[in-house]
């Protein structure tokens, strides 16, 4: 996997995780308070499905995407990646549910959902021509309902690895 350099604006990291991402902190904390059972559970929350669907989103995350400087094929690796990472210390992805009013809902993963949210199963060679295709468009209306789980898994790696880029997704 290419490293990825000067991603994060606040501390410039050369690092596969910035050093303000909730995994660094969380490793840094849990040597230092290994001895204490009341640890929290790491949590990311995406947004409403609205506001990730929305030109000015969406244009944020194409921009950060184009900036992690990484191939078609190696971004569902980067995605993947943040998921285990993430999910090796307990950590959870919740996002509003409009079905249950509104509620914050765990966000459920299958095994090959990267595979599936970006079509890659659907053409039989795992192109994930949809990111490149996505990175070169200019992009003029907001993002389609059928395509928001692809746009949650971005959000979501992001506000694993480098949160604070994902912060400004959403202003």
């Amino acid at each position: 996997m290419r490293e990825t350099v000067g991603l994060c604006l606040k501390f410039h990291c050369e690092h596969r995780f910035c050093k303000c991402s909730p995994l660094t902190r969380l490793k840094e904390e849990m040597v230092a308070e290994a001895a204490n059972d009341n640890f929290p559970m790491p949590t990311v929350i995406l947004e409403d499905g609205k506001i990730i669907l929305a030109l000015p989103y969406q244009k944020r995350l194409q921009t950060s995407l184009i900036a992690l400087d990484s191939g078609r094929r190696g971004v569902p690796t980067w995605i993947a990646d943040a998921f285990n990472d993430f999910d090796a210390v307990g950590g959870q992805i919740l996002y509003p549910d409009p079905k249950n009013g509104g509620r914050l809902v765990p966000l459920e993963i299958e095994d090959d959902g990267i595979d599936k949210a970006f079509g890659s199963i659907k053409d039989d060679h795992g192109s994930f021509r949809y990111i490149s295709d996505w990175r070169g468009r200019d992009l003029k209306q907001r993002g389609q309902t059928r395509m928001l789980l692809r746009f949650q898994l971005l959000a979501a790696a992001f506000k694993i690895a480098y949160p604070c880029i994902a912060q400004h997704f959403a202003r």
